[in-house]
Protein backbone atom coordinates (compact mmCIF):
# COMPACT_ATOMS: atom_id res chain seq x y z
CA UNK A 1 0.00 0.00 0.00
CA UNK A 2 1.32 3.61 -1.13
CA UNK A 3 2.33 5.65 2.05
CA UNK A 4 1.94 9.48 2.06
CA UNK A 5 5.07 11.13 2.82
CA UNK A 6 4.81 14.66 4.42
CA UNK A 7 6.79 17.39 4.32
CA UNK A 8 6.64 21.12 5.30
CA UNK A 9 6.07 22.78 2.08
CA UNK A 10 4.01 22.41 -0.88
CA UNK A 11 4.82 21.99 -4.01
CA UNK A 12 3.18 23.42 -7.37
CA UNK A 13 2.29 21.34 -10.84
CA UNK A 14 4.33 23.33 -13.23
CA UNK A 15 1.69 22.19 -15.96
CA UNK A 16 -1.03 23.51 -14.08
CA UNK A 17 -0.48 25.19 -10.89
CA UNK A 18 -2.04 23.13 -8.49
CA UNK A 19 -0.73 21.77 -5.52
CA UNK A 20 1.11 18.38 -5.61
CA UNK A 21 1.15 15.45 -3.47
CA UNK A 22 4.07 13.34 -2.12
CA UNK A 23 3.71 10.10 -2.36
CA UNK A 24 6.68 7.78 -1.35
CA UNK A 25 8.44 10.40 -2.04
CA UNK A 26 7.37 11.37 -5.63
CA UNK A 27 5.05 14.71 -6.36
CA UNK A 28 1.99 14.39 -8.33
CA UNK A 29 -0.32 16.27 -9.60
CA UNK A 30 -3.82 14.37 -8.15
CA UNK A 31 -5.64 17.20 -10.98
CA UNK A 32 -3.66 16.52 -14.67
CA UNK A 33 -1.17 13.80 -13.64
CA UNK A 34 1.95 14.92 -13.93
CA UNK A 35 4.60 12.99 -12.33
CA UNK A 36 8.32 14.76 -11.24
CA UNK A 37 10.72 12.52 -12.66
Amino acid sequence: MLEQVKHGRTRQCPECETATVNVQGVDACPRCAWVDK
